[in-house]
């Protein structure tokens, strides 16, 4: 991977400038902790347990990766993945109706929001 860019690094202190002018980092960043290990806790274990136990196996650092992918393909349906944002969308929003807003208008230059928004309707 090569380095970021100049622009890359402005455009991120420029997003960086406008949530601390909202609230301290500390707010958003332990909303979206919170809402990601609540619903990836259970699938990260269990990629834990397969890296130890294939490690133990013997196997190979490149077959262990490839097992990696597949549960991580095997996990990350349309619909996990529409439930997963909707939760976040929903936690932000009883944290602070004005978070989530604030989010889409601020992150929709490095977020697909769209794609996102499109993969259903969140309750």
């Amino acid at each position: 991977m090569s380095a970021t860019t100049m622009s890359q690094k402005l455009t991120i202190a420029g997003i960086g400038a406008k949530f601390i002018g909202k609230a301290p980092l500390d707010e958003p960043i332990g909303i979206l902790a919170t809402a990601l290990g609540n619903n990836l806790a259970a699938f990260v274990n269990q990629m834990v347990e397969m890296y130890i136990d294939y490690q133990d196996a013997g196997k190979t650092r490149e077959r262990i990766f490839q097992r990696g992918y597949k549960m991580v393909d095997m996990f990350m349906t349309q619909k996990r993945v529409s439930t997963i944002y909707c939760r976040i969308k929903n936690a932000f929003d009883v944290a602070d109706a004005s978070w989530w807003p604030f989010i889409k208008t601020n992150l929709n230059s490095l977020l697909l929001f769209s794609t996102l928004d499109g993969l259903g309707t969140c309750a």
